[in-house]
């Protein structure tokens, strides 16, 4: 059983190569954006008010997009785990429930024993 990608968990794999794909997209443009600037503050390019104001808001745009597919990217990986451990544990650890009870108790049972 171990190593197998179940076909359920696929969907982790799917959300996660949106995200690395929008983010490289950002990425890029992000990049793009970074290197105009950098042209204009070593004034290797001319530029007026409204180009830099332009640069900067890409910049602040690529960085913004980047962090809500960052965000979007965990909330639907955290909801898609919520409901595979409310299945597993509908699954797995109901039959198991008494033997984990009685383990416990008798842990309980043993640490209360004091021998003076």
């Amino acid at each position: 059983k171990r190593g197998r990608i179940d076909p359920g968990d696929a969907v982790i794999l799917a959300i996660n190569e949106k995200a690395i794909r929008d983010i490289a997209d950002d990425g890029k443009q992000l990049y793009k954006s970074v290197s105009d600037l950098v042209l204009y503050a070593t004034g290797a390019a001319e530029c007026s008010t409204s180009d830099l104001l332009m640069v900067l808001e890409a910049v602040n745009t690529s960085l913004d997009d980047i962090e809500r597919h960052l965000n979007r990217a965990y909330i639907e990986t955290w909801r898609y785990i919520q409901v595979r451990i409310g299945y597993w544990k509908a699954e797995i650890y109901r039959p198991k429930v008494k033997e984990i009870i009685d383990g416990a108790f008798g842990r309980w049972r043993k640490a209360g024993r004091l021998d003076y």
